[in-house]
C-alpha cells in the first residue's frame, strides 16, 4: 500500500516526431508518480534532456537522465 517503486525508461530509439506521444504518456503516468521513488531514463536526445527538465518540475519522483551508453549506470543507481 505504502511501496514505492523504481523505474527506468529506454528512450534510445524514441525519435522527436513521437515527442507528443511521450507527453501524452507522461500525462497518463501523473496519476502514479507518488508512488515512484526514482525515475531513470536513458537517451541521447537533446529534446529528450530538456523535456525532462521540465518534467522534473511536474514530478515529485526523483528523476536522472543518462546518455545511450550510460544504461549500466542507470541500473547502479536506481538499486541505490
Amino acid at each position: 500500500r505504502h511501496a514505492k517503486f523504481r523505474l527506468l525508461i529506454d528512450m534510445r530509439d524514441f525519435q522527436s516526431a513521437e515527442l507528443a506521444v511521450a507527453w501524452e504518456k507522461l500525462q497518463h503516468l501523473r496519476a502514479s508518480f507518488h508512488v515512484i521513488e526514482r525515475l531513470a531514463v536513458v537517451g541521447d536526445q537533446r529534446w529528450l534532456e530538456i523535456w525532462l527538465k521540465l518534467a522534473s518540475h511536474l514530478v515529485p519522483s526523483l528523476v536522472h537522465h543518462f546518455h545511450g551508453d550510460d544504461l549500466a549506470a542507470a541500473w547502479v543507481w536506481l538499486d541505490e
